[in-house]
Order: structure tokens, then C-alpha cells, then sequence
């Protein structure tokens, strides 16, 4: 099981003396507070206690008590005052009601859409995703028998005749793999590579985040597909606890130690260093021992290299084994039938002329089914684009014995909440529905 690492780039207004402001409330613009005075209104537009405060007032002001005043026009009659105060209660409890509907609503809304208002990554489950998904040794360390009562999977893989291994490689990212949240669950993992085995027999990651690595390594481990190609990455940012995260969680698969980053691509030199350290180790440490004799020949061979836009390969080629490229004719501004020849053009007068002597391959190449408002003149998103270019590349890049992985394996709906335009760019859904027809090269 050959795996390769590879770090990847990626109102009111007062005026004169202030006196104490009332409390500011929904509830208290319903119910008003007696000693605030209105200006004088049509009957019909007060409440009873109301008039009886204003003709009190009025009577006093006059210099005698309410009784031996005129009757205001504001007085009204008992029967009205009882009707108005039966109106103000009916007003009353109907704005309350009104309110508390929109309360309820508002709360039902905010639940419904919690992932969207908070940004907050949208991890879809896919099929056959039983059992803890939360990172640990004992569920890496499983046996085969545990593995399969513990997550309900098993070994078969039942041949889908709408599939064929034409890919010549595929990026993958398990459902679950984004930090903080950490859910990658192991079953879940195992069905994905079932999957992607009758696609390819190559698979590119995105990062060690979430020891992705280990459960995409284990899940191939147990369906014994041997002939399964894996280039592992460690995600490289201007965050050096990311990068520390990542050389954490890829030296774990050989070792505990951890190595930091060092200058702009000083993490190239500190992985080849690590792999020749380990090497070195592993032929000297028991010496006449067949197999470290063979795991230290395997380490020293191992390709390291690191994988940009195609316009920036000449930023790299000398520091790495291999030169990858990503090249997307759909950021390019490209149209979906005139997108696998700029494809070819692009790798030829870029990355393999940079290149020179020394491997060059895709690392990501593809087209996205939607959202079909996230163009980008004419190239357009939608499943008829995304079939017009499986049809025009996957062949003829065989054919012409380009190397490339097809970006990507399944849609990833939690980056909707990060840039919908590149949530959409599986081969398959996020539950693993296939979204196109797979060409029959011949």
C-alpha cells in the first residue's frame, strides 16, 4: 500500500435637563404607563383611565378640585369607557398574540437554519455511517471482526456496473474531516473506498486534519485492496500550529516525533530530512532484518513534492521529486466544450515545461454541477457542463498518458457556508449518488 506525502498550498432627541428614561420594551409599548400624558385627542382615542387622569389635571390647574370643574370634552360616558377598555383589551392581547406567533416563528427559523446563520461547516452523512465517529486509537486499532460489529460494514464489494476504474486518480476528503469538529467515521470511510476502488486506483487527500490519513489507510487495509495507490498531504497555511498539527498527525503514521515548518518551503526540506532520518534508522536498527532492510529502501524512495496553480511551478521545481499543477479551466473563464483542450494546453506550456525531466502531474482538474448562478461568464456549473467535460478529458488524458486526479470524489455541502461556488464538484453527491455517466475508455 504505497502512500506518498505531499504538503498542498491553499430615536428621540431631548433637550435641557435629562430626566430617568422609562425601561424600553416590546411589552411596555403595549401596556403604557399611566403617568405618561398625552396630548389631547378625539374621544375615541383614549382609554378611560386615561381621560379621568387628563380631566383631574385640567381641573386642578384651574384651582379647584375635579368636581367643580367644567366636564372636559374629553369625559366620556360609563358604557363607552367600558367599551373602549373592552377594545384596548381585545387590541391588547391581540398584539401580544401577533408577537408571540413571530417569537415562535423566529425561534422555529433559527433552529431550522442554525448552520447557515451561524457559518457554522455542514458535516452530510453518508450511507453506512454507524458506530463512534470520534477520533481515537482503539477504533484504528480494531481487528476486522470488531471493525465490523462496531460499524455494521464488511468486505464486499458488490460491483456497480455504472462504474468503471477509467480515473487515473481522484481527490477524496472524508464526510466529518474539518476541524474543530472531527466526526470522520471509519464505516462511513470504508463504503467511500468501496466505492472509489471501481473508479481508480489512486486517491489524493487534502491534510492529515482530523487523522484522516490513518482512517483512509485502515479502511484500505481492510478491504485488502493492496493495488491502492495513496498520496498523503499535509495542509500548509500561514498558521505554523496547522503546520505543526499536520507533521503531528503524518509522523504518527511512522513515529511520534514532529517536525516545524522553517521558511517559505523549508517544510519540503523538513519532511525529506524526517524520511531520510527514518531510513537510516530502520536499515541500521536491526541489521540483517530482511523486512526494515526493505521499509528503509522504501522510505529513502519516497517521492516528496508540493502542488500550486500551474503558473507557479517554476516557484517549485527545484525543490521537489514530482512538479503538480492545478489547472481549472472553469476558473479560467472557460467554456465546459472548450474546456479539456485549455486543460491540455495549459499542463503542456506550464507545468511540463517547467518540469523538464521530472514527473509532472494534475492534482486537480474537473468541473462543477452547481449552483448554476455561480458562473463565471461563460463557464457555467450544471450537471450537462460537468458530463461535457468527463467526456472530453478522462479519455483523452488516458490516451495521452497525462497523469491527473479529477477533483472530486464526492460534494462537500459544508463549504457552503465558506463559498458555495466550490461546494459542488463531485463526481458524486455527498451521499454517494453518482451525478454522471462514466465514460468506457477504450
Amino acid at each position: 500500500m504505497p502512500f506518498t506525502p505531499v504538503p498542498s498550498s491553499t430615536a428621540s432627541v431631548t433637550t435641557g435637563p435629562m430626566a430617568p428614561s422609562a425601561p424600553s420594551s416590546v411589552f411596555g409599548s403595549l401596556f403604557k404607563q399611566k403617568h405618561h400624558k398625552r396630548k389631547t385627542s378625539s374621544v375615541l382615542g383614549w382609554d378611560s383611565d386615561d381621560d379621568e387622569e387628563v380631566d383631574r389635571a385640567q381641573a386642578e390647574a384651574l384651582g379647584g378640585s375635579p368636581a367643580q370643574q367644567p366636564v372636559s370634552y374629553n369625559e366620556k360616558s360609563h358604557w363607552l369607557r367600558k367599551q373602549d377598555r373592552k377594545q384596548k383589551n381585545m387590541r391588547n392581547c391581540l398584539c401580544l398574540g401577533v408577537i408571540l406567533c413571530f417569537l415562535i416563528l423566529g425561534t422555529i427559523l433559527a433552529f431550522t437554519f442554525k448552520e447557515q446563520i451561524f457559518h457554522k461547516p455542514r458535516t452530510v452523512s453518508r450511507p453506512g455511517q454507524n458506530g463512534p465517529d470520534a477520533e481515537s486509537d482503539a477504533l484504528l486499532q480494531k481487528n476486522h471482526g470488531s471493525i465490523e460489529s462496531t460499524f455494521h460494514v464488511n468486505k464486499t464489494i458488490a460491483p456497480n456496473p455504472l462504474l468503471s476504474k477509467v480515473f487515473y486518480g481522484i481527490d477524496y476528503t472524508p464526510s466529518g474531516a474539518q476541524e474543530p469538529d472531527c466526526h470522520v467515521n471509519l464505516g462511513s470511510v470504508i463504503e467511500d473506498i468501496k466505492v472509489l476502488s471501481q473508479l481508480t486506483t489512486r486517491i489524493r487527500l487534502y491534510g492529515m486534519a482530523c487523522r484522516q490519513a490513518e482512517y483512509v489507510l485502515r479502511a484500505i487495509e481492510y478491504l485488502g485492496l493492496q493495488e491502492m495507490f495513496v498520496i498523503l498531504t499535509l495542509w500548509v497555511d500561514h498558521d505554523p500550529v496547522t503546520w505543526q498539527k499536520q507533521t503531528r498527525s503524518f509522523w504518527s503514521l511512522l513515529d511520534t516525533d514532529a517536525l516545524m515548518d522553517q521558511g517559505d518551503l523549508g517544510y519540503i526540506n523538513d519532511i525529506r530530512r524526517g524520511i531520510s532520518d527514518r531510513a537510516a534508522i530502520a536499515a541500521s536498527a536491526t541489521a540483517g532484518d530482511p523486512v526494515m532492510q526493505a521499509l528503509a529502501q522504501h522510505l529513502g524512495q519516497l517521492p516528496v513534492f508540493s502542488s500550486d496553480l500551474g503558473r507557479n511551478a517554476h516557484q517549485l521545481v527545484n525543490s521537489v521529486d514530482w512538479v503538480l499543477s492545478n489547472i481549472h479551466p472553469f476558473f479560467a473563464y472557460q467554456s465546459a466544450d472548450r474546456a479539456a483542450d485549455w486543460a491540455f494546453t495549459n499542463f503542456k506550456g506550464e507545468t511540463q515545461k517547467v518540469a523538464a525531466t521530472k514527473p509532472a502531474i494534475i492534482s486537480e482538474v474537473g468541473w462543477p454541477s452547481g449552483p448554476a448562478t455561480a458562473n463565471l461568464g461563460p463557464a457555467v456549473p450544471s450537471l450537462e457542463n460537468l458530463q461535457v467535460f468527463v467526456d472530453t478529458w478522462v479519455c483523452q488524458a488516458n490516451s495521452r498518458n497525462i497523469p491527473y486526479y479529477f477533483f472530486e470524489a464526492f460534494d462537500e455541502p459544508w463549504k457552503n457556508a465558506i463559498n458555495p461556488r466550490e461546494s459542488q464538484w463531485g463526481l458524486m453527491t455527498a451521499d454517494r449518488k453518482l451525478k454522471i455517466r462514466v465514460p468506457l475508455c477504450t
